[in-house]
Parts: C-alpha cells; sequence; structure tokens
C-alpha cells in the first residue's frame, strides 16, 4: 500500500497538515485537545492508583489471598495493554469523537461501581472493565484532536497531551495514598469521576468527529482476537513471573500461546485488506524506530515510580503518604521539562533532544549510588535524583510519541498512537517485573543501587536506538 497516497488532509483544518498558519488553530481545537488530555489523565490515574490503595484493600478482603487481590493491578494491566491496538483501530474506523465518549462513559460507570464494590471478585472484574474502556479512550483521546491542528504544531500539541498522561501516571501514587489516608481505598476509584464527568458534559459540543476513510471490507475480527490474545498473554507472563516464577505452567502456557499467535496474526495482517495492524505503517523508519526506543525507556521510566516509594517505605521507614508527597515534585518537573520539549521538538525535531534527555537517567544513577543511603536526607540524597530523572523523563517521552506520529497519515493517529502507548505498558510491565526480581522484600541500600543500574541501562538502550535508527532529518 502507499502510505502517503492515503494520507490526504485534514478536514478541519484549512490546506490540511501542511500549513502552519497559528490562525488556523481554532479554539475549540484547544479545549478537545484539554479534554483528550484529562481522559489520559484518569487512564494513567488508574494505573497507579491501586498500587499504593493495595495494603488497605488487603485490610479490607482479609479472607482473600494477596494472589488472588493482586489481580486488581495485574488484571488492569493486561486488560489496558490487550485492547489498546483494538480501541485505536475502531476509533479510526467507527470515529474518534464518538468512542471518546462512549468509553469515557462506560469508564465512569465502571469508576463508580468499582468504588462501591462488596466482594474482591467483584472488585477484579470490575477492574478488569475499567481497563477495557480505557484501552479504548487512550488512543482517541490524542486522535480526536490532532487533526485540528496544522503539522507544525504536531510536536507541541502531542507534547502537551504525553505529558499530561505521564503527569497522571506519576501523580497516582501520591494522589492515592492522600485519598487512603483522608478517606479510604474505595475513594481513590472516584479521583478521575469528576474529570470525566467534564469530559462527558464539555465533549458533545466541542469536539469534531474525525474517522478513517470507509473500507470496503469488514474489520478482519479474526486478527482482532489473535493480536489482543497474544498481547494478553506476554503481559500476563511478564506479570505474574515474580509470583509464579517463568516455569510454572500458565507462565510458559501463556508464552507458548503467544509465540503461536504472533505469527499468524501478523500474516492476516499482511494478507487481510482490513487488519488490526496496517503492517505498512508499522514499517515507516519512524514508527519503528519511535516504538522501539519507547520500549526502552518505558521499562525505565515507568518503573521508577515503584522503585522510589519502596525505597522510602522500606529503607528510610516513610509512611505510603510521605513516600507519595516525597517523589510528587517529579511529575511538575516532568510536565515542566514535556512543554519545553514540545516547542523544541517541532523546531528541531526529536532525535537531539531525546538523545539528551535520554542522559539524565544515568546521571541520575550516579547520584543516587553515591549520595542515597540508609540515612535519610532527602533534600540533598533523594530529591536532586528525582529532578534530574524526571527532566529526562520529560525531555524523551513527549517527544517520543510525537516522532513516532511523524509522517504518519491522518487515517492511522488512532492505530500508531495505540500501537504506541501499547509498547508502553508492556514495557512497563517487563521493567516493572525486572525491578520487583532485583529488590525482592529486600531493605538494602545496594539493592536499590542495582535496581537504578538496571533502569539506566534501559534509558541508554533507548538512546542508542534513537541515534542509530532514528533519522537524521525528521520534522515533527
Amino acid at each position: 500500500m502507499d502510505i502517503e497516497a492515503r494520507a490526504g488532509t485534514s478536514p478541519h483544518v484549512p490546506g490540511g497538515l501542511g500549513t502552519s498558519d497559528e490562525a488556523t488553530v481554532p479554539r475549540r481545537a484547544w479545549v478537545g485537545l484539554g479534554l483528550g488530555a484529562a481522559a489520559s489523565l484518569v487512564v494513567s490515574l488508574n494505573v497507579a492508583g491501586t498500587n499504593m490503595a493495595f495494603p488497605a484493600i488487603e485490610e479490607a478482603f482479609p479472607d482473600t489471598s494477596r494472589s488472588v487481590l493482586s489481580w486488581t493491578i495485574s488484571g488492569y494491566g493486561i486488560g489496558l495493554a490487550a485492547f489498546l491496538l483494538v480501541g485505536g483501530r475502531v476509533a479510526d474506523r467507527v470515529g474518534r469523537r464518538k468512542v471518546l465518549l462512549w468509553s469515557c462513559a462506560c469508564l465512569l460507570v465502571a469508576s463508580v461501581l468499582t468504588a462501591a464494590a462488596p466482594t474482591a471478585t467483584t472488585l477484579i472484574a470490575l477492574r478488569f472493565v475499567q481497563s477495557v474502556a480505557a484501552a479504548f479512550a487512550l488512543p482517541a483521546s490524542i486522535s480526536v484532536s490532532l487533526p485540528e491542528f496544522p503539522a507544525a504544531w504536531r510536536g507541541r500539541v502531542v507534547s502537551l497531551w504525553s505529558a499530561t498522561s505521564s503527569m497522571g501516571a506519576a501523580l497516582g501514587p501520591s494522589l492515592a495514598a492522600l485519598a487512603v489516608e483522608w478517606a479510604s481505598w474505595r475513594a481513590v476509584y472516584l479521583l478521575g469521576v469528576p474529570v470525566l464527568v467534564v469530559v462527558l458534559l464539555v465533549g458533545p459540543g466541542v469536539l469534531s468527529e474525525s474517522r478513517a476513510p470507509a473500507g470496503r471490507e469488514r474489520l478482519d475480527w479474526l486478527g482482532v482476537a489473535m493480536g489482543t490474545v497474544a498481547v494478553a498473554g506476554v503481559v500476563f507472563a511478564v506479570s505474574q513471573s515474580s509470583s509464579f516464577g517463568w516455569t510454572n505452567p500458565w507462565v510458559l502456557g501463556a508464552l507458548v500461546l503467544t509465540a503461536g499467535l504472533l505469527p499468524l496474526f501478523l500474516r492476516r495482517c499482511h494478507a487481510h485488506p482490513e487488519p488490526l495492524l496496517d503492517l505498512e505503517v508499522f514499517k515507516l523508519r519512524t514508527v519503528w524506530s519511535a516504538d522501539l526506543a519507547n520500549l526502552f525507556f518505558s521499562m525505565a521510566g515507568m518503573s521508577v515510580w515503584l522503585v522510589w516509594p519502596l525505597f522510602l517505605i522500606r529503607v528510610w521507614g516513610y509512611s505510603s503518604l510521605e513516600a507519595g508527597l516525597a517523589i510528587s515534585a517529579g511529575p511538575g518537573n516532568a510536565l515542566i521539562w514535556s512543554v519545553i520539549a514540545g516547542r523544541i521538538v517541532d523546531r528541531r525535531g526529536p532525535r537531539g533532544l531525546i538523545s539528551i534527555g535520554s542522559l539524565m537517567p544515568l546521571v541520575a544513577t550516579v547520584w543516587f549510588v553515591l549520595f542515597l543511603g540508609e540515612e535519610p536526607d532527602y533534600l540533598f540524597g533523594l530529591l536532586p535524583g528525582v529532578l534530574l530523572f524526571s527532566t529526562g523523563f520529560g525531555l524523551t517521552s513527549a517527544p517520543l510519541n510525537a516522532a513516532a506520529l511523524a509522517g504518519v497519515p491522518d487515517s492511522a493517529y488512532g492505530q500508531v498512537n495505540a500501537g504506541f502507548n501499547t509498547a508502553r505498558y508492556l514495557a512497563g510491565a517487563v521493567g516493572t517485573a525486572a525491578v520487583v526480581a532485583i529488590l525482592g522484600d529486600s531493605d538494602e541500600v545496594a539493592a536499590f543501587s542495582r535496581a537504578y543500574v538496571l533502569l539506566a541501562a534501559f534509558a541508554l538502550l533507548g538512546a542508542a536506538t534513537v541515534w542509530l535508527a532514528y533519522p537524521r532529518d525528521v520534522r515533527i
């Protein structure tokens, strides 16, 4: 297929995506971007909040084992990663506005019901429903507004959206800790409800509908099933390996299932006229290299938010609330640098900025290894490293998302962004599993130093991918 022939022009921006005239950006485009960013913020909050609320959930259901209750976390992660690709493809075909509003409505209802869950089984089931709704909302939350903006603004727009999503993941532990401290674990699942209400009240009158040109064939639903099960299998295996071990029959079975389905899925994507993934789009060098770099960066960037609270609680004796507040400087710092990065990416492209930002985790790792000890020293020991690491996160996460969308036709926004976020959450599961394997139940500083070294290695692999594989002359 000819990618450029299918790119077309945006129906909402005069002259298509090629114009850079700021006057062509209507106010409703900015409002739409804000609503999409708000929806992605809620998705990220739901990912991170349960981790901090988990001890309180255990107390609420004392007759249910920890391994069963852990599915409130892993079940959400599996559902989100597995259905992201489907959500992105459906949004492109059915309509991004329609999918965003319906998925936010489902997420709102599921969140309220989750907060009122009477049993552990009900809680786990509703968390999975939350994850599916979130998987449909996330790709549409950026693809619904991106066609409203000219090409010269794409890096800035994606950076703002991505920064908000990342801020939700980082703020989740802090807000959840406050909710548990001041109310109960049930309040954690209500944190995003006011935001979703605003999206549903304002969105219908502001958001414009956009979709890919109608295909002649029905979507390949067999391929959809194959791809969904394959992603779910690998996320299940990785997330459960720390609890069951890699030789557990369920873990091995999931890996074998994924290995068997993946080549069949790719074959169907190549042969079917309306596949789940348009492989021609994902063969673009800008797309696959950005996705691969994102895989490495997310292994570090998503799992570090687990390492910091564990260190503060286990080594320095902080409470969950104190730990959440102690790392809250990171999200704000990352947001600031993400906004700055978006403007730089629009002018100079993403490659150099991402390469520089990826060095920050290495500097932060050296700082942590040298200055973090058993004696609490927040201002000099922890805070500088948190700021360094979050600066690197801000300079890489959002620009990488924009880099993945460079040169992508309007019709593929949803599925490309879904692929990017699938890689992100899959990498988060891998990075978290690796960190858990290194730390175990240890409260030794040396164990945390090894974890930081691993995270720095992940970031450097991401930098190498960008430097060696991403095209040099690309401008967003």
